[in-house]
Protein backbone atom coordinates (compact mmCIF):
# COMPACT_ATOMS: atom_id res chain seq x y z
CA UNK A 1 0.00 0.00 0.00
CA UNK A 2 1.68 3.46 -1.17
CA UNK A 3 1.27 6.42 0.94
CA UNK A 4 0.90 9.73 -0.75
CA UNK A 5 0.53 13.10 1.48
CA UNK A 6 -2.51 14.54 0.75
CA UNK A 7 -3.69 18.02 1.21
CA UNK A 8 -7.22 16.89 2.51
CA UNK A 9 -7.54 17.65 6.00
CA UNK A 10 -8.12 22.06 6.20
CA UNK A 11 -8.10 24.45 8.87
CA UNK A 12 -10.55 27.04 9.24
CA UNK A 13 -9.85 30.26 10.89
CA UNK A 14 -13.08 32.24 12.04
CA UNK A 15 -12.98 35.98 12.30
CA UNK A 16 -14.86 38.16 13.76
CA UNK A 17 -15.58 41.24 11.30
CA UNK A 18 -16.00 45.16 12.98
CA UNK A 19 -20.04 44.68 12.29
CA UNK A 20 -20.02 41.59 14.25
CA UNK A 21 -20.02 39.32 11.19
CA UNK A 22 -18.28 36.33 10.87
CA UNK A 23 -15.63 35.06 8.30
CA UNK A 24 -14.38 31.95 7.59
CA UNK A 25 -10.96 31.39 5.68
CA UNK A 26 -9.72 27.61 4.85
CA UNK A 27 -6.30 27.36 4.83
CA UNK A 28 -4.47 24.17 4.07
CA UNK A 29 -2.01 22.42 6.41
CA UNK A 30 0.91 23.41 4.05
CA UNK A 31 0.42 26.60 3.99
CA UNK A 32 0.31 27.03 7.80
CA UNK A 33 3.33 25.00 8.35
CA UNK A 34 5.01 27.18 5.90
CA UNK A 35 4.04 30.41 7.36
CA UNK A 36 5.19 29.03 10.72
CA UNK A 37 8.02 27.98 9.13
CA UNK A 38 9.41 31.20 7.48
CA UNK A 39 8.28 33.12 11.09
CA UNK A 40 10.57 30.60 13.28
CA UNK A 41 13.38 31.03 10.98
CA UNK A 42 12.80 35.44 10.62
CA UNK A 43 12.55 35.47 14.31
CA UNK A 44 15.50 32.51 15.04
CA UNK A 45 18.14 33.82 12.65
CA UNK A 46 17.33 37.34 12.94
CA UNK A 47 19.83 37.81 15.79
CA UNK A 48 22.70 35.49 14.32
CA UNK A 49 22.66 37.20 11.23
CA UNK A 50 22.41 40.79 12.80
CA UNK A 51 25.07 39.86 14.78
CA UNK A 52 26.99 38.42 11.92
CA UNK A 53 27.26 41.52 10.31
CA UNK A 54 27.79 43.34 13.13
CA UNK A 55 31.07 41.51 13.49
CA UNK A 56 31.78 42.30 9.85
CA UNK A 57 31.68 45.68 10.02
CA UNK A 58 33.58 46.09 13.58
CA UNK A 59 36.39 43.85 11.35
CA UNK A 60 36.73 46.18 8.42
CA UNK A 61 36.37 49.16 10.78
CA UNK A 62 39.57 47.92 12.68
CA UNK A 63 41.55 47.11 9.23
CA UNK A 64 40.85 50.66 8.52
CA UNK A 65 42.51 51.75 11.22
CA UNK A 66 45.24 49.09 11.39
CA UNK A 67 47.44 50.78 9.66
CA UNK A 68 47.74 53.90 11.49
CA UNK A 69 47.73 51.96 14.80
CA UNK A 70 50.82 50.10 13.65
CA UNK A 71 52.46 53.22 13.01
CA UNK A 72 51.70 55.32 15.60
CA UNK A 73 52.73 52.34 18.01
CA UNK A 74 56.11 52.01 15.86
CA UNK A 75 56.48 55.31 16.85
CA UNK A 76 56.50 54.36 20.61
CA UNK A 77 53.12 54.99 21.44
CA UNK A 78 52.02 52.51 24.04
CA UNK A 79 48.41 53.55 23.85
CA UNK A 80 48.24 52.07 20.08
CA UNK A 81 50.36 49.29 20.91
CA UNK A 82 47.88 48.11 23.55
CA UNK A 83 45.31 48.48 20.92
CA UNK A 84 46.88 46.06 18.04
CA UNK A 85 47.81 43.35 20.86
CA UNK A 86 43.66 43.30 22.08
CA UNK A 87 42.07 43.27 18.70
CA UNK A 88 45.37 41.57 16.76
CA UNK A 89 46.71 39.26 19.36
CA UNK A 90 48.40 36.75 17.56
CA UNK A 91 50.23 38.47 15.29
CA UNK A 92 50.86 41.69 17.81
CA UNK A 93 51.46 40.17 21.53
CA UNK A 94 55.34 40.40 20.98
CA UNK A 95 54.85 44.12 21.75
CA UNK A 96 53.30 43.07 25.35
CA UNK A 97 56.96 43.22 26.98
CA UNK A 98 57.40 46.69 26.54
CA UNK A 99 53.84 47.39 27.80
CA UNK A 100 54.44 45.24 31.08
CA UNK A 101 57.83 46.98 31.22
CA UNK A 102 56.11 50.40 31.40
CA UNK A 103 53.81 49.48 34.15
CA UNK A 104 50.53 49.34 31.52
CA UNK A 105 47.66 47.95 33.74
CA UNK A 106 45.91 46.46 31.21
CA UNK A 107 49.05 44.65 29.49
CA UNK A 108 49.91 43.54 33.07
CA UNK A 109 45.96 42.20 33.03
CA UNK A 110 46.37 40.52 29.63
CA UNK A 111 49.83 39.08 30.34
CA UNK A 112 48.15 37.73 33.69
CA UNK A 113 44.64 36.30 32.27
CA UNK A 114 47.31 34.37 29.17
CA UNK A 115 50.14 33.35 31.86
CA UNK A 116 46.87 31.77 33.43
CA UNK A 117 45.05 29.90 30.79
CA UNK A 118 48.72 28.55 30.13
CA UNK A 119 48.81 27.20 33.53
CA UNK A 120 51.04 29.51 35.23
CA UNK A 121 48.34 30.66 37.71
CA UNK A 122 51.07 31.81 40.33
CA UNK A 123 52.70 34.31 38.18
CA UNK A 124 49.08 35.13 36.35
CA UNK A 125 47.53 36.29 39.68
CA UNK A 126 50.94 38.59 40.75
CA UNK A 127 50.32 40.65 37.27
CA UNK A 128 46.76 41.09 37.93
CA UNK A 129 46.90 41.83 41.28
CA UNK A 130 49.55 44.39 40.03
CA UNK A 131 47.20 45.99 37.11
CA UNK A 132 44.49 45.78 40.19
CA UNK A 133 46.77 47.79 42.79
CA UNK A 134 47.12 50.58 39.72
CA UNK A 135 42.93 50.56 39.33
CA UNK A 136 42.21 48.32 36.56
CA UNK A 137 39.01 47.41 36.85
CA UNK A 138 38.78 44.18 35.46
CA UNK A 139 41.23 42.89 37.19
CA UNK A 140 39.90 44.77 40.38
CA UNK A 141 36.92 42.96 39.81
CA UNK A 142 39.20 39.44 39.37
CA UNK A 143 40.72 40.20 42.52
CA UNK A 144 37.82 40.34 44.20
CA UNK A 145 35.83 37.04 42.62
CA UNK A 146 38.85 34.73 42.64
CA UNK A 147 42.04 36.07 45.23
CA UNK A 148 39.61 37.06 48.41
Amino acid sequence: MNYVATDKSPIKIITYTKDGGVKETVVSKKILIFIASVFLFVVLAKDPIITAASRYEQSVELEKLRPEMTLLADNGQSQASLWLVKHYYQEENGRLPALISKGIPEALFIQGAKNIYDGQKVLGEKLISEAAAQGFAPAVKYTLRELK
